[in-house]
């Protein structure tokens, strides 16, 4: 059996993407503030609506995904970006 990743999983989605990079203080606190966000955004597309379900759809979560990783990419400075080869 193959384990997906949560896409909601901000912290190990970062982690991966940004292995031993060092943010800062400030930085820091933007990604829990994208955590949040993602928290929120999962609990109404599960729990918002008349039908509360289990889990995401397969495309819910790619959404998901590409948002949290797309935002992590947008608060890193363009040397952070070319230190993890997203320049």
């Amino acid at each position: 059996m193959v384990e997906r990743d949560d896409p909601w999983n901000v912290f190990s989605l970062a982690s991966r993407l940004l292995g031993a990079l060092d943010l800062s203080p400030g930085q820091l606190a933007q990604l829990r503030a994208i955590d949040h966000a993602c928290q929120q955004r999962v609990f109404t597309l599960l729990r918002g609506g008349p039908a509360a379900r289990g889990e995401l759809t397969d495309e819910e979560e790619q959404e998901l995904r590409s948002t949290v990783e797309r935002d992590i990419l947008a608060m890193l400075t363009p040397g952070q970006r070319e230190r993890i080869g997203r320049a």
